[in-house]
């Protein structure tokens, strides 16, 4: 599956190595979100890693949107409830920008205006991760 490449992985050589409690946490949260285990809003803010890293804002919102089991702007209100400046700021402007047109085609200003959201992202993500990992701390092995 794609998200395993969140998950911690043991290296290999000839004596197995033994993960770290913190190791053994972050990979039970990453398998709880797989089985939609892990609770709001670190279940959103799972989502959104993975989405983001998979495509970037625009691809993400647009997936997201077209999901029936999901409100847009419910999704994004969570988000915004649990992650940090300036990551949202920067969410609330791609959101803004995504739906412009979320039926359609964004123009190169827009789709500019979402690239540098994801910018902004991938140079600010480790908070997101710190997040994380103040939950997986929490979670019993």
């Amino acid at each position: 599956m794609f998200f395993n490449i969140f998950k911690k992985k043991k290296k290999r050589i000839d004596k197995p190595i033994e993960l770290s409690k913190e190791d053994l946490q972050w990979n039970k949260m990453w398998d709880m979100w797989t089985t939609a285990e892990i609770e709001s809003p670190y279940l959103e803010l799972m989502d959104y890693i993975g989405g983001v890293n998979n495509g970037g804002h625009h691809c993400h919102l647009d997936n997201t949107y077209n999901r029936t089991d999901v409100k847009l702007k419910e999704y994004v209100d969570t988000l915004l409830s649990i992650i940090p400046e300036p990551l949202k700021s920067n969410l609330e402007t791609a959101y803004k920008t995504y739906m412009i047109n979320p039926d359609g085609e964004l123009g190169d200003e827009n789709s500019d205006i979402l690239d540098e959201c994801d910018t902004v992202y991938y140079n600010n993500e480790e908070l997101l991760n710190q997040i994380l990992r103040e939950r997986a701390k929490k979670i019993e092995l």
